[in-house]
């Protein structure tokens, strides 16, 4: 199976990290190279809840918010320092 390499530059750090994150969540990516890593922002906790989140989706994939949803949530939740 061919593999396909995408290259995205991202000028704000946050939205960097935020990107990085999500993408590091998704199972069928099976390499990221960053300047960053994202094991640097995202800890064992938070990549387990991703991967649980994951799995729900992929049983339930009717059961979803949309992104501007979700976007607020995780913007929210990283200016509260949380």
């Amino acid at each position: 199976m061919a593999s396909t390499k995408i290259t995205v530059t991202i000028d704000n750090r946050n939205n960097a990290k935020l990107f990085l994150g999500l993408l590091s969540a998704l199972k069928f990516v099976k390499h990221i190279e960053s300047e960053e890593s994202p094991e640097e922002y995202l800890s064992a906790g938070d990549m387990k809840v991703l991967d649980e989140r994951w799995d729900d989706y992929l049983k339930n994939p009717g059961k979803t918010q949309s992104w501007e949803s979700v976007k607020a949530t995780i913007l929210k939740k990283h200016a509260a320092g949380n």
